[in-house]
């Protein structure tokens, strides 16, 4: 791989840069300090074969992410490379030998958003250089058990009788971005994760982590997707799947921080506002209002969302066109209808991110069962 603004020494810093294709929409990219995980798309234009692509990672220890085109001339791929609030530059880059050219996509382009996307609900992995929580890890890890038995209160709302409503605030954004929905009471984290993913229109594809007080305490735990790499002394992050929102919501007004990619560090207020019956006929989880888009994936955090906002609004702007195509169309950013928002299974989520399948070993024997994913 070689690059107009870095010259091979700077490129070839930590291992020799390369980008890799997996043939399924993933991949993997190194350059200079960069580690980083790709999700990409190739059509055919005008006769060639053009790849487009968004990565996200780590430079050093700090989060990274941009994007890439390129266009597929045999064994010769040439392009551009954009790093977020920084660097762009052309790149050249080889096949290897004995490596397989990568295939046009036919995966389709998803609204609000150009970069190319990975099927929904599965976590991407992190750059090779990845630390901290809940990043560097395959998206397997932590998918052990599903939660133990509870009781008591927790029986109860396991039995269904319960609906759980949530006001959900995107964070630093104005005016406010929200979301008030109902959930069923048997939910766990996970569930919880997958409703608020599809209500607030975020594609699932970042790892998140809920922020919420131990029962009774002024501790803070931390729920998501466990990270087996953390480093020694750092808070552990328990699974989602195990633990019941009964468990820590157990009175309106109870709340939890709820970040969505840690690149772009989306942060969201999730309050309990009201424990309700169930309504007989009403198919739950359900999104009751909010108002506005939610930005687009990818766009660079609070900041990033507020630049692209300021150009999109200046059609005169020497932005204006290329930041159009990155969004792949118009985006308007104050619409939204509840009625339209459509909440996938956490257990079918759950499988996406994490298979069918899981193993274990028992008292020395390998078994396998097959599981339908947590609520």
């Amino acid at each position: 791989m070689e690059t107009e603004l870095w010259d091979q020494e700077a490129l070839d810093l930590v291992v020799p840069a390369y980008i890799s294709f997996d043939g399924n929409g993933l991949g993997e990219m190194q350059l200079i300090a960069i580690g980083a995980s790709i999700d990409y798309r190739v059509e055919q234009r005008e006769g060639a074969s053009v790849v487009e692509l968004s990565w996200s990672g780590f430079d050093e220890m700090d989060a990274a992410g941009g994007r890439a085109w390129a266009r597929i001339d045999g064994d010769t791929m040439r392009g551009k490379l954009f790093i977020h609030q920084g660097d762009e530059s052309t790149f050249v880059a080889r096949r290897e030998r004995g490596v397989r050219p990568v295939s046009t996509s036919k995966a389709p382009r998803p609204p609000g958003g150009a970069a190319p996307r990975p099927e929904r609900g599965r976590p991407r992995q992190r750059g090779v250089r990845d630390s901290g929580r809940g990043t560097g890890q395959g998206a397997r890890r932590g998918a052990g058990a599903l939660g133990p038995a509870t009781s008591g209160r927790e029986e109860r709302v396991q039995a269904g009788s319960e609906v759980y409503q949530f006001r959900i605030v995107l964070l630093e954004v104005a005016p406010p971005i929200w979301r008030t929905i109902q959930v069923p009471g048997s939910y766990s984290f996970w569930g919880l994760h997958v409703a608020i993913q599809d209500s607030m229109g975020w594609l699932d594809y970042h790892l998140h982590l809920f922020r919420v007080s131990r029962p009774g305490t002024s501790d803070i735990v931390q729920i998501g997707i466990p990270d087996e790499d953390a480093f020694e002394g750092d808070e552990p992050i328990l699974p989602g799947w195990d633990l019941p929102i009964a468990r820590y919501f157990s009175r309106p007004g109870a709340a939890a921080k709820y970040e969505y990619d840690f690149g772009d560090g989306w942060e969201h207020e999730v309050t309990l506002e009201a424990i309700l019956p169930r309504q007989k006929g009403v198919r739950y989880p359900r999104c009751l209002a909010g108002e506005r888009a939610c930005p687009p994936e990818d766009c660079g955090g609070v900041g990033g969302y507020e630049d692209l906002m300021a150009v999109m609004r200046d059609p005169t702007h020497e932005e204006y066109e290329r930041t159009l195509q990155w969004l792949g169309g118009r985006f308007d950013p104050e619409r939204f209808n509840p009625k339209t928002v459509k909440f996938d299974h956490p257990g079918k989520r759950w499988n996406l991110a994490f298979g069918k399948t899981v193993q274990s070993r028992r008292r020395g024997a390998r078994r396998t069962s097959r599981r339908t994913g947590p609520k």
